[in-house]
């Protein structure tokens, strides 16, 4: 959470003239008009992470694109920008090493490096959860939490994050008007929970926070569940 965070995908990689352009604000936004934000479908789209991170954590970008012959790594620390020539299979690792290494009033802020990393645990989680036809593989502190096989099932996902026994309880729900469709899985009245921590709701595969579903969820478990508990 602190000291080293890892990303690796196995996707098409970065060429080598846009290697230098990933850590640029805003070079790699999808947007290019005001109306481009009515049909995101990416979940970056203002191109600013990987330019945010590479100011505040020692950077490193391996990457081959699927066309190229070779793969190139790009560091990025105080001493500035090194972009070379690099053995690197198909698709990108981007590695943030010292976590405010040079912001020493920021870094007094962080919690203890086990607070920090289970932070890094529910985003993963929930990438996971939206992403059901993409294998994710969380590794922390040399154990692998979690693997989830990418085939596409929901219930698959779910089984893989939550458990055997978090997963037996669900009953799969779905809705669907005209404009609307709703599917995903919600727990037996017999198992609720003592606090919303295990709510997630997604939208166009993309995670949110709403009081709204929340409320909706709540209100059709109020008649099955005591109160104080929650779906």
């Amino acid at each position: 959470g602190i000291l080293m965070m890892r990303v690796t995908d196995n996707g098409v990689g970065i060429s080598r003239e846009d290697m230098p352009k990933t850590i640029l604000r805003h070079a790699t936004s999808k947007i290019k008009t005001a109306s481009d934000l009515d049909g995101v479908l990416t979940l970056g789209f203002r191109g600013e992470a990987l330019a945010a991170l590479s100011s505040v954590a020692k950077t490193e970008i391996i990457s081959k694109h699927i066309e190229a012959d070779e793969g190139y790594r790009l560091y990025c620390d105080e001493n500035g920008v090194e972009l070379d020539v690099s053995p690197s299979p198909d698709g990108t690792v981007i590695t943030a090493r010292d976590l405010f290494y040079n912001q020493p009033a920021r870094k007094k802020f962080l919690k203890k490096d086990a607070s920090e990393t289970a932070a890094c645990v529910p985003v993963v989680e929930k990438l996971a959860l939206a992403h059901p036809e993409i294998s994710f593989t969380f590794i922390t502190d040399g154990e692998k939490r979690f693997v989830t096989s990418g085939d596409g099932s929901l219930y698959n996902a779910i089984y893989a994050v939550y458990g055997k026994e978090t997963a037996g309880n669900l009953i799969p729900a779905s809705y669907e008007t005209e404009k609307i469709s709703v599917t995903g899985y919600v727990s037996s009245p017999e198992f609720p929970r003592a606090s919303r921590r295990g709510q997630v709701f997604l939208l166009n595969g993309r995670c949110i926070q709403s009081k709204t579903a929340q409320a909706a969820l709540e209100r059709g478990f109020e008649s099955y569940i005591p109160r104080g508990k929650y779906p």
